[in-house]
């Protein structure tokens, strides 16, 4: 044998080089590709991640959304937006080819469906910096709280609603105090006791709550009377005209404009007191009368 070519076959052989890893999948058939291809036209490009689910992952707590009136032409306009935009989801979610695209479809309508964009009066009560919640009551408290603000605020002329949104914030303070009363009970018994003799003791309860009422009898039946007596129609000539009857008695006779009650009123008279009743009573520019605009136009 040739010595070349024995030391040749003595060297080693080279490693072999590993198979380079390929750049992209390759689709297994014609049938996924049409498939992927459907998907892609369906979201326009669109990704759809899902969420992650776990005790980590709760969403953060989003503010009440308050919505302004809106007219018969805005109402359309957003059914037919909501009614186009949860047809389309629907389509997806039906098509959906497992249930990771579904849920990614699920999770984003939150994300699909636009923010209100928040007004000056709603920046400026965003000022307040936010409260430290520590307990459930103390995050009912502070749900009360807001919404007996954006009562008082939206809807001040219903009383109904603000005493009703009053009472619930006056349950949950009187909840928490009770609550508070048995935690100081069960941590230190002999001195929650005495806390509470203390307060009812006579020098104290004296001094919180008096024996006597300040309003004498007299004002409080006279109130009572006046508030719940059944409404009849005024008769001057009746007893109940009395007190009437000795007010117009001390007002004497009229020395001047005697016609002025059996006259016929003028178009112009009835005009003026109407310009004056409105500038006395028509709300201006941001809730400001008109008659403060007068008063003070020259400022102005």
């Amino acid at each position: 044998m040739n010595p070349a070519a024995q030391r040749q076959r003595e060297q080693p052989a080279p490693p072999a080089r590993p198979a380079c890893a390929p750049t992209r999948a390759e689709p297994a058939s014609d049938h996924d590709e049409d498939i992927d291809a459907e998907i892609a036209a369906r979201d326009g490009g669109e990704a759809f991640p899902t969420l992650p689910i776990g005790p980590g992952t709760a969403p953060a707590r989003q503010p009440r959304l308050r919505l302004r009136q809106l007219t018969e032409d805005e109402q359309e306009a957003a059914a037919s937006a909501l009614q186009t935009m949860a047809e389309e989801l629907a389509c997806k979610i039906e098509d959906a080819d497992s249930w990771t695209s579904g849920d990614g479809y699920i999770s984003a309508i939150p994300a699909a469906q636009p923010h209100p964009r928040p007004t000056l009066q709603q920046q400026q009560q965003r000022q307040r910096p936010p409260r430290v919640t520590r307990t459930q009551r103390e995050h009912r408290l502070d749900e009360a709280l807001d919404e007996m603000a954006a009562v008082q605020q939206e809807r001040p002329t219903s009383r109904s609603a603000v005493r009703r949104a009053r009472r619930r914030v006056g349950r949950i303070r009187a909840s928490m105090r009770q609550q508070q009363l048995r935690h100081d009970f069960a941590r230190n018994e002999s001195k929650c006791v005495e806390d509470i003799l203390r307060a009812a003791s006579a020098e104290t309860a004296a001094e919180e709550h008096p024996e006597t009422c300040p309003i004498d009898s007299g004002t409080l039946h006279e109130h009572f009377t006046a508030v719940n007596s059944p409404r009849i129609n005024f008769l001057p000539d009746e007893a109940c005209g009395a007190l009437f009857r000795e007010a117009m008695a001390d007002v004497g006779t009229p020395q001047e404009r005697r016609s002025a009650l059996t006259d016929e009123l003028t178009v112009d008279e009835v005009e003026d007191q109407l310009m004056q009743a409105a500038t006395n009573s028509s709300p201006g520019h941001d809730g400001v009368g008109y008659d403060i605009y007068k008063k003070f136009a020259a400022q102005l």
